[in-house]
């Protein structure tokens, strides 16, 4: 028997994570699973006038982008139908795809449940895909949901 006991949901405040979230706390409730939400603050800040050479933050502005993230999730899970299983939340600094793997690993997640985007073409080329990444990377099954 497969036993899904703690299910993780990255959001990155879209929604198509709005979406996502959903599934992810239906699941946990009737799975009677701990839910974690995850929200990756970037690292990095584009810089002007080219937004495809990205610059490191400052330290300083570290703590500020974490709380703002902390701020910013906690405002979007009160307004989100999640109250019935009482989710965790995680504000990581980094990049989602390396973030989302490292909670997923640390706290043994029986399940990654993931919005997409769905971009094609060139968008899709462009921007890449997180939820693909990680598809092709993660520590268990994941269940992406279309926005």
């Amino acid at each position: 028997m497969i036993a899904i006991r703690k299910i993780l949901c990255p959001v990155d405040l879209s929604p198509c994570a709005d979406h996502a979230l959903a599934y992810a706390a239906e699941l946990a409730e009737k799975l009677s699973a701990q839910l974690t939400v995850l929200y990756a603050v970037p690292d990095v800040l584009p810089m002007m006038p080219d937004a495809t050479m990205p610059m490191p933050i400052a330290s300083s502005d570290a703590g500020e982008l974490l709380a703002n993230g902390r701020a910013a999730l906690a405002e979007r899970l009160a307004e989100a139908p999640v109250s019935r299983v009482n989710p965790k939340s995680e504000v990581r600094l980094g990049s989602a795809e390396t973030e989302i793997v490292e909670v997923a690993k640390e706290m043994a997640a029986d399940l990654i449940v993931i919005g997409t985007h769905g971009r094609t073409g060139l968008a899709h080329f462009f921007l890449g895909s997180v939820a693909e990444k990680i598809v092709r990377t993660a520590p268990c099954p994941v269940l992406t949901v279309r926005g």
